[in-house]
């Protein structure tokens, strides 16, 4: 699994990433801009956070 199929592709979190767009807008269909954006790193934690748990 690559970060860009666990962030962005991955049918299983569809409803983890609606949220990050929620939150962020268009940016969050972005690698570059989740990685890097100060605004997305406290989401993109959530997401991880929400994602990983089993």
């Amino acid at each position: 699994e690559t970060v860009l199929h666990f962030m962005l592709e991955c049918p299983a979190y569809t409803a983890a990433h609606y949220q990050l767009i929620k939150s962020l807008g268009r940016g969050a269909c972005s690698l570059p801009f989740l990685l890097s954006h100060s605004k997305a790193i406290p989401e993109v934690l959530k997401y991880v956070n929400v994602t990983t748990k089993s």
